[in-house]
């Protein structure tokens, strides 16, 4: 647990720190979940973009210290839930903490755990399926230097590390159910984005 816990940390700060190119959090996506009036769509801009600049900030003056950053961006991103929860109703609010939640944890990893869920494991099963995506996301994350703004270098990096993934995976499920994931990962356009 608390390797994942790590992981997830160092991706996080890997993706939020990743230059002004591209948004870390997919805030159009969850606009567009929300319904929000003109004037709530100009103030949650607003502060996303404030508090994007203050994670940026906030990895920058603790770089070196994973526990300080850790901290810090937990803080900042609280500051922003509350800011944001000011702005929204109560039903937009909960759609927000929960899209927020998935975005920061990884939206990736997040749509493995529905198809996991869908193909229908049985528990040995996900066991070596939650494994076998463990070691793939840190191989993936620990090579990240290497296709960091560059998405077609991100995709064949994926695409390499991803066969050995599929292979583990081949050897536990049925063909059903490894042809079930192979329709699955398309439709959840898994290795798609590099976020």
């Amino acid at each position: 647990m608390k390797t994942i816990k790590i992981l997830s940390l160092l991706a996080l700060i890997i993706l939020v720190a990743c230059g002004p190119k591209r948004e870390r959090f997919n805030y159009t996506m969850i606009k567009s979940k929300m319904d929000l009036t003109e004037e709530q769509t100009k103030e949650f801009d607003k502060l996303t973009a404030q508090y994007l600049k203050k994670a940026r900030k906030t990895i920058e003056s603790n770089l070196g210290n994973k526990e300080a950053t850790r901290k810090a961006i937990k803080t900042v991103f609280a500051e922003q839930d509350e800011k944001i929860k000011a702005v929204l109703n109560e039903e937009q609010f909960a759609i927000y903490a929960h899209e927020i939640h998935i975005e920061r944890e990884g939206r990736e990893k997040y749509n493995s755990t529905i198809i996991r869920d869908e193909l229908g494991l049985d528990s040995l099963q996900q066991t070596k399926y939650n494994q076998a995506n463990e070691a793939f996301y840190t191989t993936l994350y620990d090579a990240h230097d290497n296709y960091h703004g560059k998405p077609a270098v991100y995709r064949l990096y994926y695409k390499e590390i991803d066969k050995s993934r599929r292979e583990a995976f081949q050897a536990f499920m049925s063909a059903d159910q490894y042809s079930k994931f192979e329709q699955l990962a398309i439709e959840y356009e898994l290795g798609q984005s590099e976020h």
